[in-house]
C-alpha cells in the first residue's frame, strides 16, 4: 500500500468508477472492509454503537456500515448532521437500506440540534466518525462542527473510530484545519490507501492507530501516484504472508528453531518473553541461553522453552562462549542482557560468526554503540530494533537529533550497518539495504510498557526462522502484528493496564 494525497485519492476513485466499478459497489466494498476490521478489533461484539454521518460519501460509508453492524448488535444508532433531503446519490441508497432494520436514524441538520447537555448524550461503547472524508476541505462548520463536538465529548467515555480519516484533519498535512473542530480518534480505518499526511508523526495524535482497508485498487496504480516510495503493511498483505495455516503433514522442525540469548540477574523475564513470542508467532522450537545462575528461574517460567545455562561472570552476566549457531534458523540477542566487556565480545561473536539471521535488540544494540560499520562484514542478515535512545547511541548523536529526523536517522543506520533496521516509536520506521522503506501506522501508547520490545523481537525472529520473507519484510510484518495485538489487548485491558504478557497471550488469537 502507498501514501496518496486527497486529490490523487479522488482521481483514483473516479478512474475506478469510469472503469466499470460503480460508486455504489465501491461504497459497499468500503463498508464491508471497515466492518470486518472493526469487528475483529472489538472481538466480534461492538456493543453500543453511535455512527455520526454527514450527507456525502463518507456518510454513505456510515449508513452501509450501520446496516452491516445491525446483524452483530441490536444497539446501533445513526445521527446525521444534515436534513434528510440533503442525502443523495449512493449515500441515499444505503440510507434507505436502514429502513427495514432496527437501526434508529436521527436527522440533526442545524447547529442548534447538536447543542446537547450531558444528560442527553447516549451511553455508547463506540462513537464512529463518518462525517467528513478525504474529499473535505477546511474545518467542519455548522451542524458538522456540532457533531464533531459531540464526538469529542463522547470520547471521554467511549472509544472513537474514524472511517477514512478523522473529520477536520487535513489529509495531506496530517494536522487539523482547526484543532478545536477536529475529531481525535482511537482507531482510524482509512480507505484504499494511507493518506499523505499520515507520513507525519504529528498525525498520530489525531488518527490514533491506523489500518488501511483494501479497496482492491491495482497496486501499480497506487504506487504510480504515491507521494513517497514508502510502504505500509495492511491486513490483506499480512494475512497472505503470516503463517496462519500449516500443511497436514507438519512437524516442529518445519517451522524453524529460534535461539534467544539474554538475561541477567533481575532481568530473566526479557528473554523468556522473546522466546514465548517466537513460539506464539509460529516458531517450531525455541531455545533460550541465559546465565547459569538464571537458568532455573527461566526454566520455571515456561515449560515450552528449552533453557540452557550459559557461562557467566562474577556479577551473573553472560560472557563470550562457543555456540553451535548452525543448529538454529534465527537468533535473538540482547533482551535483559547487561553490557560488559565480555557481553560485547559475545555480541561481536553473533554479529561476525552466526551464519543465520539475527535480531539485535536492547543491550546488544548498546554493545554496538558507535560501531555500526562493524556489521558490514556479518555472515548473514541482521535486523536492528532500536528505540530512539538506542539509535542515538548507534549513530553517536543526541536523541533529539534522531527524533528531529527519524527517517533520516533510519536510512543512515541502514547505510552504515548494511542491515535491516526498525526505528521504534509512535510510528515505527523500517528499512533495509535493498532500499525498501516501510512505515508502521497501527498500535497505541499502551505498547510503551516494559517487555513490549522483547515481544516484538521474538515475533520478528519467528518470521526470520520461517525463511519465506526478506528481513525487511519480516520486520514490517512483525511491527504490524505487534500493533494489532496491542490494539486488541488495549480494548480489554486499557492502554494503561497493558502488559507484555498480555501481548504474548493475545498472539494466540492472531492466526
Amino acid at each position: 500500500m502507498s501514501f496518496l494525497t486527497a486529490d490523487a485519492m479522488r482521481a483514483l476513485d473516479a478512474r475506478t468508477i469510469e472503469g466499470g466499478t460503480s460508486g455504489l459497489a465501491l461504497m459497499g466494498r468500503a463498508a464491508r472492509g471497515v466492518a470486518v476490521e472493526f469487528l475483529d478489533l472489538c472481538g466480534g461484539d461492538p456493543g453500543r454503537v453511535l455512527i455520526l454521518c454527514g450527507s456525502g460519501n463518507n456518510g454513505g460509508d456510515g449508513f452501509a456500515l450501520a446496516y452491516l453492524l445491525s446483524f452483530h448488535s441490536s444497539e446501533v444508532e445513526v445521527w446525521v448532521a444534515a436534513a434528510e433531503e440533503r442525502v443523495r446519490g449512493d449515500a441515499r441508497h444505503y440510507l434507505r437500506q436502514l429502513v427495514d432494520t432496527r437501526v434508529s436514524v436521527s436527522f440533526l441538520g442545524e447547529a442548534a440540534d447538536w447543542d446537547l447537555d450531558s444528560a442527553e448524550l447516549p451511553m455508547v461503547d463506540w462513537a464512529v466518525d463518518c462525517l467528513l472524508g478525504t474529499g473535505s476541505k477546511g474545518a467542519p462548520r455548522d451542524a458538522l462542527a456540532g457533531a464533531v463536538d459531540i464526538v469529542r465529548r463522547l470520547s471521554e467515555e467511549a472509544r472513537v473510530l474514524a472511517v477514512d480519516l478523522p473529520s477536520g484533519l487535513n489529509a495531506d498535512t496530517g494536522v487539523p484545519y482547526d484543532e478545536s473542530v477536529c475529531v481525535r480518534a482511537d482507531i482510524t480505518l482509512t480507505l484504499g490507501a494511507a493518506k499523505a499526511g499520515f507520513l507525519e508523526d504529528a498525525s498520530a495524535e489525531w488518527t490514533g492507530s491506523v489500518t488501511v482497508v483494501d479497496l482492491e485498487f491495482p497496486s501499480a496504480e497506487l504506487e504510480a501516484v504515491s507521494v513517497e516510495p514508502v510502504r505500509v503493511m495492511d491486513p490483506v498483505k499480512a494475512r497472505k504472508t503470516a503463517p496462519w495455516r500449516r500443511p497436514a503433514q507438519s512437524h516442529k522442525g518445519m517451522f524453524g528453531h529460534v535461539l534467544v540469548i539474554g538475561g541477567s540477574p533481575g532481568m530473566v523475564g526479557a528473554p523468556v518473553l522473546s522466546g514465548l513470542a517466537a513460539l506464539r508467532r509460529g516458531a517450531g522450537m525455541v531455545s533460550v541461553l541465559v546465565p547459569r545462575s538464571c537458568a532455573p528461574i527461566a526454566a520455571s517460567m515456561s515449560p515450552e522453552l528449552m533453557v540452557y545455562a550459559g557461562w557467566e561472570d562474577e556479577e551473573g552476566c553472560l560472557i563470550d562462549q562457543e555456540i553451535e549457531f548452525s543448529a538454529y534458523d534465527a537468533v535473538v540477542i540482547g533482551p535483559g542482557m547487561r553490557v560488559t566487556g565480555e557481553t560485547r565480545e559475545l555480541v561481536d561473536r553473533v554479529c561476525m560468526r552466526c551464519p543465520v539471521p539475527a535480531v539485535l535488540d536492547a543491550d546488544a544494540l548498546r554493545a554496538l554503540s558507535g560501531r555500526l560499520g562493524f556489521l558490514q562484514d556479518s555472515r548473514a542478515p541482521r535486523v536492528l530494533t532500536p528505540h530512539p535512545g538506542e539509535m542515538a547511541g548507534l549513530l553517536g548523536v543526541e536523541t533529539a537529533a534522531v527524533q528531529a529526523d527519524r527517517r533520516g536517522a533510519l536510512l543512515r543506520a541502514v547505510a552504515l550497518s548494511g542491515s535491516a533496521v526498525v526505528l521504534k516509536g509512535c510510528h515505527s520506521w523500517i528499512a533495509g539495504p535493498e532500499g525498501a522503506v516501510w512505515l508502521n501506522l497501527n498500535g497505541n501508547p499502551g505498547l510503551a510498557t516494559a517487555g513490549s520490545g522483547d515481544v516484538l523481537a521474538g515475533m520478528l525472529s519467528a518470521h526470520l526462522a520461517g525463511g519465506r520473507l526478506s528481513p525487511t519484510e519480516c520486520a514490517a510484518l512483525a511491527c504490524y502484528e505487534h500493533g494489532r495485538i496491542g490494539d486488541r489487548v488495549a480494548r480489554v485491558r486499557g492502554q494503561a493496564g497493558l502488559t507484555a504478557s498480555d501481548l504474548v497471550e493475545g498472539l494466540a488469537g492472531l492466526g
